[in-house]
Formats: structure tokens, sequence, C-alpha cells
């Protein structure tokens, strides 16, 4: 009884172990930034949009 208990708490703690492990990594991942392809602004935004200025789409910046 003593083994079968001891083993099944090894396998939960583990399992535990393990799907921390797995969780997504927010500080590694770059946001998009997005801003008019008129330089009309210095608007910057994370999502796509309008330029507040001349209507034109906002455009996804190039990664540096």
């Amino acid at each position: 009884m003593k083994k079968t208990l001891l083993l099944l708490s090894i396998a939960f703690v583990s399992s535990l172990a393990l799907s921390a492990c797995g969780g997504s990594k927010t500080g590694d991942q770059k946001s998009e930034v997005y801003s008019c392809p008129m330089k009309c602004s210095d608007q910057k935004s994370d999502k796509p949009g309008k330029c507040e200025v001349c209507g034109m789409d906002l455009e996804k910046m190039a990664e540096s």
C-alpha cells in the first residue's frame, strides 16, 4: 500500500513539474508594431488600424 501511494505521489509531482515547464514565455516574444507608411505622424500601434492624420492603413514595421 505504501509503495503504491509513493509511486502515485511521484507520478503526480512529476506531471506537475513537466506541465509547468511547457508554459508560454511572454518575455521572449516580440510584439508587433504598426505605423503609418507616409510617416505623417509618430503614431505607433500594437495592432493594425488607420492613421489618425491621413487615414491610410498602418503597416507592420520591420523588425530590427
